[in-house]
């Protein structure tokens, strides 16, 4: 065990650790808390040690067993440790800040898998349970518009075909996003000890948006609309692309407004707007011309 005196930060991190793993042991909140569970033990790594991350990735998984994972708290407890040794070696060592990203993007993406895997072993269809649910929510909405059946048929079998379609892309970005989050965490978590930029570092490579603009016009001349593999993947990489070219805005905005006492005010509220198709459209426009012209820069640089 360590033996240093405990300062606020592990204090605080601990605190977070117990409140998660707590609230993992109740129903319905164990999925929930385990995607934000690996913050507090990578924090708790850096501040202590790599045997801390051990033990509490350990703990973790024996508690979330509890709560019926099953063989699936072992994978947890692999995954939990890897992410402390790793993202915590990244972190210490300052380097770029999408390295520690992508570990922990790569690491969810396969738990949400496995996670998917085990509820199709127990019987649970999340896809079908999401189209059924969806049927069902807009079979009532179209009652109160005043739609015919007919209509609402054609336009409900097109919002299952849609989630169908971009189900890939949709795990892909819930991952990016719950990165995120635990990459915000850890910088609340580690103020005093290890410098963490996130949107002021987001600086997508040119290629994100060649590949980005490339999948999008071979979806405007419909290319590999016929092989549904390839028509799916085209979909995916288009959506995910525009997902982050779409934070390259929001980052560049942040940017613009770092010295403005509003820029908290102002980053909530655009967050909130990317539900406004407007709002997204442009936060996405905004970052294809700051990938562009940083691209510029660099090639007159040379």
């Amino acid at each position: 065990m360590d033996y240093k005196p405990m300062d606020r930060e592990t204090g605080i991190a601990l605190v977070m650790y117990i409140l998660l793993l707590s609230l993992g042991l109740l129903p319905g909140f164990s999925v929930l808390t385990l995607w934000l569970l690996p913050a507090p033990i990578v924090a708790l790594t850096i501040l202590r040690s790599r045997r801390t991350g051990f033990i509490l990735s350990l703990i973790a998984s024996a508690a979330l067993a509890l709560t019926g994972l099953g063989w699936l708290a072992v994978l947890l407890a692999m995954a939990f440790y890897f992410l402390a040794w790793s993202v915590s070696e990244q972190l210490t060592r300052q380097v770029s800040f999408f390295g520690p990203l992508i570990t922990f993007i790569l690491v969810l993406i396969m738990l949400e898998l496995v996670l998917l895997a085990l509820l199709r072993y127990t019987g649970i269809d999340i896809l079908g349970a999401l189209s059924s649910e969806v049927s069902r929510t807009f079979t009532q909405e179209s009652q109160a518009l005043g739609l015919s059946s007919s209509n609402a048929d054609t336009i409900i079998k097109q919002m299952q075909s849609f989630i169908t379609l971009m189900f890939p892309a949709l795990l892909a970005i819930i991952a990016i996003v719950l990165s995120m989050a635990n990459m915000v965490i850890l910088k609340w978590l580690l103020r005093d000890t290890v410098q963490i930029s996130i949107l002021s570092k987001w600086n997508l490579p040119y290629s994100v948006l060649m590949t980005y603009l490339l999948s999008l016009l071979l979806l405007l001349f419909n290319a590999f609309k016929g092989n549904h593999v390839l028509w799916q993947t085209l979909n995916s990489i288009e959506l995910i692309g525009a997902f982050l070219v779409g934070i390259q805005g929001l980052a560049l905005i942040w940017r613009k407004l770092y010295q403005n006492r509003i820029r908290f005010l102002v980053l909530i509220l655009l967050i909130i707007g990317t539900t406004v198709q407007f709002i997204s459209m442009a936060l996405i426009i905004i970052g294809v011309f700051d990938i562009a012209n940083r691209a510029r820069h660099n090639i007159e640089k040379k």
